[in-house]
């Protein structure tokens, strides 16, 4: 039996010469996020990780904004937005934004390391101690561990 060829990364499929009605596609989103990084880079922090340029259309800026709260603060930053979008060379007369919750979502979200400490791991050793499945016995002094220093 012949063997099925591997699948094809998504990049390459997206950049290959076959799909050169993408292309535009992508330079388009590409030249998009240079712009809606310049624009966060331009503002202060607190609003700008909370922000996304997410299209130019017709002299129209729209802007993603992460959740209603800062939408209502954002708005009143658009003139000063307008132009900073301007001095990047866009060619826009209003910009517009728009709450979109999963745009936060997207980012990419740092995990704090699970912390355990060692009163918790001695109480987590008595009460498996005092346990009569094994099962769960083992699993306890298992996760007791964790919070043991090595």
């Amino acid at each position: 039996m012949k063997k099925p060829n591997p699948p094809k990364k998504a990049s390459k499929l997206l950049t290959s010469q076959g799909s050169s009605s993408l292309q535009p596609l992508l330079s388009y989103a590409n030249y998009l996020q240079q712009q809606s990084d310049r624009l966060r880079n331009s503002l202060s922090e607190p609003i700008a990780s909370h922000i996304a340029l997410a299209n130019v259309r017709n002299g129209v800026a729209s802007i993603l904004v992460d959740s209603s709260t800062w939408l209502g603060k954002v708005r009143y930053l658009a003139p000063m937005i307008q132009q900073t979008l301007i001095k990047q060379g866009l060619q826009i007369n209003k910009v517009e934004f728009k709450a979109d919750p999963n745009q936060h979502a997207a980012r990419k979200i740092e995990m704090q390391p699970a912390f355990m400490s060692p009163t918790t791991s001695d109480l987590l050793t008595s009460f498996a101690d005092d346990v009569e499945d094994p099962k769960l016995q083992a699993a306890l002094q298992r996760l007791a561990k964790h919070g043991k220093k090595p």
